[in-house]
């Protein structure tokens, strides 16, 4: 607008954008463009867009966005311009030239469709905590609820919180009201609630958590805590429940709707809960709807429409699909776009691609798989297509690539639905298999959209069932609030959101007590508190007994008199008639021993029961170790005395009063009793313990001196001349040393030690491990390098600094300094002596290394280490050639040592506490150095310890038990451990494998009217629902799809290897092969013949029959039909059924069904599949919508086949072909796969069977026989073996019945409908025509009813025809009566027709006849008049008119109705009553011409 007075009105022009040029007056301008925008002009301008050709070059131009909208420029393409109204000024903006409106207003400005062609949607949102957004485009009215501030202060006490003033005005007047039924209200605080029953005392248990406490009756003990608005859950008895809050649904200051509406619904999307917890806050989220993408948390999301989502077009073709705008309101804008170096693009269809090089002819090739095609370099053969973007995957040089696609990187439901995207098929074949699977702890999955999640309530509340013992089950994890209580076996009952009531019939888990010896089980208690009250009780009655077997009359030892010897008794253990042979001999007291059944005992004797007064008496206890052993009791020493067992006589005890001790202890001495004799007492003592001194005290504790370490003070002298200072004992004085440091040796007592250096301290083992010795002829410290090996007499030589080179006298001597030792001539000859410093003189030489001086020995030649340290040194190895395994151990009290130097000393307390453990037969252990921690262990077998005490010893095999969870009982030294309910089992020495069965309790099967069995009970997870009642199928972890007849494959007899018999409504399995067998309804028990009875496991495992020739011992496992497969000998068969072809299902237009795994151990596995590759695979039906295949316009087919082969082309493209002899596989667009056919060679041998050859494939001796019709049978490599043919390829059976194969050589006839008769085995079946009786239409009756019914049908029409004649004599009548109309105007042109007073539509009348000559034609007009009856019975015509009618006269008997009086027609004939009827029922005529519907009482 060049002048913006208000005076200069109309002046505004359009003007184009540069570099175009133009403008035009109150009007769109025509733009001049130069280069490419000449053509292309309009692609722009139809988007609202400019074009730009910003060089000379070609396909350089570009549509670009007219100000004020933004976007990023396509080259060739139009742009996906935005127009965001809160950020730029517009006139339809939210700044209009004089600033933002919103930001005006303190508010923030929103535009949710930022498409140009969306203008004056954007908003004005109050900042926080405000809230509102405005309705139109202006600012918005804001509100504040101070609830979503201040509201966790009520909720966390259980109460409301409520602003009665949501102005931003009125504030600190919210208020926290109490949850009914309790009452209570505060002003910006919590309520002060008051409760009446149970929640008085209760209440605190539920606020706490932030719930109400409920008391619905007086009853005791139902009080419960509820969830308060707007968090909801069932209330839990007793105790906090678990809320939820859906943060969707309602509304609350953190949900979608917080107040004013909800923000998703309110732009038209769907909100999407992230977790109902009642933690878990602001975790919603808007979800657009498909097909349009996005998503957006706690707030509405900004919504696309990507029209390339699932657009296969271009990627089916080896190109991409660009939709540039996706904005929702843009549509149809896509395009096909040729992937470089190919160049073309196409709008909403394929584009024509230009491809160069060696793709010009075999582009082809890659685009029909979804590729393009690249020609690298001008080289001969290096053409390759390559995987087009999402697919990804190597180029194929001279082939297709092999590409796969995640499809999950294209989809956004799983993710905006809160859950995980898995694509378990990335093969550019396998489409649309993608799906969502829920995120723990929610369980559940879906192909191709979100999941319905569910959630284990029992994860949550399954608390309240295992309170109280029970166990939890959510059997549906989508559902809420059904959870169930279940009672745990062998008790019963259950409850839905609650704890169960309990019952227990004991009989269940101990009935067989009873029955197993012919009595009957009573438990007259069910309640489950009501435990071991069962009984048994005689079947007459006579007699019960609870927990047990009754004693009903008949006791076996009657009739055994002296069968068992002296010492035992003879006891029947169940004498009833019903349990005969289980009398047993019984030890008697004091003897000891198993009962023995049937026979006398083998008892065993106690002897303390007789002697065990001889230890009694002495205090002490008796032990018999052998029962089976005579005078090898013993007298035990009782604790706190101890001493060695003695056999037959009182032992020998001592009593060390230090185990009693606490004053040495407590002084940190040690306690010693010099005189355990137990009439000795009070000698005890306490002495210091070193490196304190002091003389011991009886009965008392020591008086202790702690020594001095006089290092302390003269350590420095020995420092200052690089030694150090040793105290060896700290208790004397004047003894400490001045020690040389290594490798000097020496030292000085109370003075700097003179060191010398003797090389062969360090050095010596050269000499020595050649049996030479070593001499250092100066030991100054000042001298080295001088020492000498010699060798030893008579051997001659030396060497400084080394081995010498040894003369020896003879080879004996030299075999000696091999080893190391020396040569000594001796009477008669030669021998072998021990080098020097050997505590032996002839092999084996002793070498203690803490006895001599060596570099390897604990005194290196300045002093043992250990010695200087106040311990024992130890050589654990003291032989020539072990060296450095010398080691210093402490001395007691003191416990320690260490390899090769002096070791770390600490107390053993076990010095002064071990009689606390060696008096109940354990040990003492002292860990470690530190007071307080010595223990008591048991001995073996029993193990346990236990820390300053004696230890509780339990038999070792319990702690096995124990660590699997199991419980543990020990009998006779033997453990057997327990599994824990619901797990069933035990085990002896060892844990038990325990057992659950999966179908108790599970209750999936049986609400489907099917069977549940637990094949494994100790695999979790794997029951399987069966189904019953003659239908076949089974289905693990879930409910089965049942069928009928065979057509199921998964029937019992094909599973088992047997051939299935539809025999309706079930099947007959009947055994095949080499076996024989039949039964109804479930597989079988097979007779096998031959070989095939001890191998025919192999076979039927797997579903197939074993099957051995007559008079042979070779087997096979031979498929079942329907299932296909060559039989191989002495093992499994692979058998193939295509399901496709077996079931025969429909797939719909447009659709193939694939059988991936044609393995029969491999089913329902088929899907349909679209023609064209898109759309989703649909496992076991058909696909919802497959389009038809488009074939492309066909090109120029060049053949690339190799030596030897054809070329044939189709609409496909080329094939290759062997020419014979060859043989192959022909291979579309490709050389074919040729190789020769070894039948050429290996013929005769089939030929000369009477069989034909065959070469299947390429591989080597894979040539096979095959018998010729009607025989079958392959044998690869070799003569088949030929089987007889099907007996129903031969039509035995005759007309009108149906032949089905049993079996080898065996069939079955049937009948045809409409025929009957009996199932012909191996025979034609008997069949007739149905009875004549059959035939209704042959029957007299039913003629007769017809006859009668024609009858009832000409009466009616006759009457009919009379009484309308009879109607038009009285209309004739009534027409000439005189009439006394009163005139009035009329209004209308027609009126209904009522009974007078009650409002009844009588019908429709046309216009009266001409008024009377007595009356003015100019006060009458023609009107409608309607037929009206008075109380009387006399009829009027009233006028459309209020207030004219026209008399009419009364009826002339009861049964005479008012009728019409239709106008007399303008010809002298008038038509007929039942004329006038029928054009009334047809709905339109003079009289009705509005066809208004004609009422039930004209009819």
């Amino acid at each position: 607008d060049p002048n913006k007075s208000d005076k200069r009105l109309d002046d505004w022009k359009c003007m184009c954008v540069l570099p175009s040029t133009g403008e035009a007056l109150k009007t769109a301008a025509t733009c001049a463009v130069s280069g490419e925008c000449q053509t292309v002009q309009t692609i722009c301008t139809q988007q609202g867009q400019y074009c730009d050709d910003p060089s000379t070059g070609s396909d350089d131009w570009m549509c670009k966005c007219p100000p004020p909208q933004v976007g990023d420029a396509v080259v060739r393409g139009t742009t996906a311009c935005v127009l965001d109204e809160c950020s730029v000024a517009c006139s339809t903006c939210a700044d209009t030239g004089t600033g933002n409106v919103c930001a005006q207003a303190g508010q923030t400005c929103f535009d949710p469709n930022t498409s140009p062609s969306s203008t004056m949607d954007w908003r004005c949102v109050c900042p926080s905590p405000l809230t509102n957004v405005s309705s139109e485009a202006k600012p918005a009215s804001c509100t504040i609820d101070e609830c979503s501030v201040s509201g966790s202060v009520c909720s966390a006490a259980g109460q409301l919180c409520k602003d009665p003033d949501t102005n931003p005005s009125a504030t600190s007047d919210w208020r926290c009201e109490c949850a009914p039924p309790s009452v209570g209200v505060a002003v910006a605080q919590a309520a002060v609630c008051s409760y009446s029953g149970e929640c008085v005392p209760y209440s605190s248990i539920c606020t706490d958590a932030g719930q109400a406490c409920i008391d619905p009756s007086s009853d005791a003990g139902d009080w419960a805590c509820g969830c308060v608005y707007p968090y909801t859950g069932a209330p839990s008895a007793a105790m906090a429940t678990v809320c939820e809050l859906n943060e969707c649904l309602a509304p609350c200051p953190t949900c979608a709707d917080s107040g004013s509406g909800n923000v998703c619904e309110a732009a038209g999307q769907t909100c999407v809960e992230g977790s109902t917890a009642s933690d878990s806050l602001n975790d919603w989220r808007c979800v657009c709807v498909l097909p349009l993408q996005g998503s957006q948390v706690i707030d509405a999301a900004e919504c696309t429409l990507d029209e390339c989502k699932g657009n296969s077009v271009c990627s089916s073709q080896g190109q991409q699909c660009n939709d540039q705008d996706t904005s929702p309101n843009s549509v149809n804008d896509w395009r096909c776009e040729c992937v470089l170096p190919a160049t073309g693009s196409a709008v909403r269809s394929v584009a024509a691609c230009k491809f160069t090089g060696e793709c010009v002819p075999y582009s082809p090739i890659c685009t029909q798989v979804g590729q393009t095609c690249n020609d690298p370099s001008d080289a001969m053969g290096d053409w390759q297509c390559l995987c087009v973007a999402p697919q990804v995957g190597p180029a194929g040089v001279g082939k297709t690539a092999n590409c796969s696609k995640d499809e999950c990187d294209d989809v956004t439901v799983c993710r905006e639905a809160g859950q995980d995207c898995v694509d378990p098929d990335t093969s550019p074949g396998s489409l649309g298999d993608w799906r969502c699977t829920c995120r723990s702890p929610s369980a559940g999955s879906a192909v191709g959209k979100a999941a319905i999640c569910g959630l284990d309530e029992c994860v949550v509340r399954g608390s309240v069932c295992v309170v109280s013992g029970q166990t939890c089950i959510d059997s549906n994890k989508v559902t809420l609030n059904d959870w169930v209580c279940e009672c745990p076996p062998p008790s019963q009952g259950r409850s839905v959101a609650g704890i169960a009531t309990c019952t227990l019939n004991e009989c269940t888990t101990n009935g067989t007590v009873c029955t197993s010896v012919g009595q009957e089980c009573i438990d007259s208690n069910t309640a489950a508190s009501s435990l071991n009250d069962w009984r048994c009780q005689c079947i007459d009655g006579s007699n019960a007994a609870q927990g047990a077997p009754a004693l009903c009359p008949f006791d076996e030892c009657t009739s055994k008199q002296g069968v068992c010897p002296a010492g035992q008794n003879c006891q029947d253990t169940n004498n009833t008639a019903a349990s005969l042979n289980d009398w047993q001999c019984v030890c008697v007291a004091p003897y000891q021993g198993q009962p023995v059944t049937m026979q006398a005992a083998q008892c065993s004797l106690d002897e303390c029961t007789l002697s065990g007064s001889v230890c009694t008496a002495a205090g002490q206890s008796c032990a018999d170790p052998n029962l089976t052993k005579s005078g090898d009791w013993e007298c035990v020493c009782n604790p706190p005395l101890n001493g060695q067992n003695a056999k037959g006589r009182p032992a020998d005890c001592n009593f060390d009063e230090c185990t009693a001790d606490t004053v040495c202890v407590a002084a940190q001495q040690l306690c010693t009793d010099p005189n355990q004799s137990v009439n000795i007492r009070n000698d005890w003592q306490c002495s210091c313990k070193p490196p304190s001194t002091g003389a011991s005290s009886t009965g008392s504790q020591a008086a202790c001196s702690a020594g001095i370490d006089e290092c302390l003070a003269s350590g420095a002298i020995c420092a200052a001349a690089g030694q150090s200072c040793k105290d060896p004992n700290t208790s004397l004085t004047g003894d400490w040393l001045c020690v040389c440091s290594a490798p000097f040796q020496g030292f000085g007592q109370r003075s700097v030690a003179t060191c010398t250096l003797d090389e062969c301290v360090a050095n010596g083992d050269i000499c020595s491990k050649v049996g030479q010795t070593c001499f250092d002829p100066n030991t100054s410290a000042a001298t080295t390098s001088d020492w000498i090996c010699s060798c030893v007499s008579p051997s001659s030589g030396s060497q400084t600094g080394g081995q010498a080179v040894c003369t020896h006298p003879n080879q004996l001597c030299a075999t000696c300094a091999a080893q190391g030792l020396a040569c000594q001539s001796d009477v008669g000859g030669w021998r072998c002596v021990c080098p020097v410093g050997s505590a032996t003189f002839v092999p084996p030489c002793v070498f203690d290394e803490c006895a001599v001086t060596c570099n390897s020995c604990a005194n290196k030649g300045y002093g043992n280490l250990c010695g200087l340290e106040g311990q024992r040194c130890v050589d654990p190895s003291p032989i020539l050639g072990s060296t450095n395994d010398w080691r210093c151990e402490c001395t007691t009290p003191y416990t320690g040592a260490a390899v090769g130097s002096a070791a770390s000393c600490v107390v053993d307390e076990c010095f002064s506490n071990a009689g606390v453990c060696t008096t109940v037969g354990q040990s003492c252990m002292d860990p470690s150095g530190t007071m307080g921690d010595w223990t008591c262990q048991c001995k073996a077998p029993l193990i346990g310890q236990a820390v300053g005490t004696p230890a509780t010893c339990v038999a070792a095999g319990c702690a096995v038990c124990q660590g699997a969870g199991q419980a543990c009982t020990e009998q006779g030294g033997q453990v057997t451990c327990h599994c824990k309910p619901p797990g069933v089992g035990s085990a002896v020495g060892t844990a038990a494998v325990c057992t659950v069965d999966e179908c108790e309790g599970n209750s999936i099967c049986s609400a489907a009217g099917q069977q549940c069995r637990d094949p494994s009970s100790s695999v979790p997870n794997n029951w399987v629902c069966s189904c019953m009642n003659g239908l076949v199928g089974e289905r693990v972890g879930a409910v089965a799809t049942c069928a009928t007849g065979c057509s199921n494959l998964a029937n019992p007899c094909f599973a088992a290897g047997q051939v299935c018999i539809d025999n309706s409504p079930g099947v007959t399995c009947e055994c095949t092969g080499s076996s024989t067998g039949k039964a109804n309804g479930a597989a079988a028990v097979c007779s096998f013949q031959g070989v095939c009875a001890n191998h025919s496991m192999v076979c039927t495992d797997i579903g197939q029959a074993c099957y051995v020739p007559q008079g042979s011992d070779i087997w096979s496992c031979v498929c079942v039909p329907p299932a296909v497969g060559t039989a191989q000998q002495g093992g499994p068969t692979m058998c193939i059924i295509d399901e496709c072809e077996q079931l025969q299902p429909s797939c719909g237009a447009n659709q193939t069904c694939t059988d991936p795994n044609k393995s029969a151990r491999s089913l329902a596995d088929w899907y349909c599949a679209c023609d064209d590759n898109t759309g989703v695979r649909q496992v076991g039906g058909p696909v919802a919508n497959c389009e038809p295949v488009v074939n492309p316009p066909k090109e120029t087919v060049t053949c690339d086949c190799g030596v030897n082969q054809t070329c044939t082309t189709d609409s496909a493209g080329y094939q290759c072909t062997c020419v014979a002899p060859l043989k192959g596989t022909n291979v579309a667009n490709g050389p074919a796969d040729c190789y020769v056919d070894e039948c050429i060679s290996s013929g005769s041998v089939c030929t000369a069977a009477d069989q034909t050859c065959e070469d299947p494939s390429g591989e080597d001796s894979n040539w096979e026989c095959r018998c010729v019709a009607p025989l079958s049978g392959t044998g690869t490599a070799q003569v088949a073996t030929c089987t007889a043919p099907d007996q129903c390829s031969s039509t035995p059976c005759g007309e009108m019945q149906t032949c089905n194969t049993t079996g080898p050589g065996a069939y079955t006839c049937t009948c045809q409908s409409p025929q009957q008769g009996e199932v012909g085995v191996n025979k034609s079946a008997t069949c007739a025509a149905p009875s004549e009786d059959d035939k209704w239409y042959e029957t007299w009756w039913v003629w007769v009813l017809i006859a009668l019914l024609l009858l009832c049908c000409c009466y009616m029409l006759y009457w009919l025809i009379i009484n309308s004649q009879k109607q038009e004599e009285k209309q004739e009548e009534q027409e000439s009566a005189p009439a006394e109309p009163l005139i009035q105007e009329p209004e209308s042109p027609e009126e209904e027709i009522e009974e007078e007073g009650s409002g009844r539509l009588l019908g429709y009348v046309p216009p009266p006849p001409p008024p009377p000559p007595s009356l003015p034609s100019s006060e009458v007009k023609a009107a409608p008049a309607v037929v009206e009856s008075d109380r009387e019975g006399s009829s009027s015509l009233r006028s459309s008119t209020v207030g004219t009618y026209y008399p009419l006269p009364p009826p002339t008997s009861k049964e005479q109705e008012p009728f019409l009086y239709p106008a007399p027609p303008a010809h002298s004939e008038r038509p007929t009553v039942l004329h006038e009827l029928h054009t009334l029922l047809s709905g339109r005529n003079q009289t009705n011409p509005l066809n208004q519907p004609v009422h039930d009482d004209i009819y």
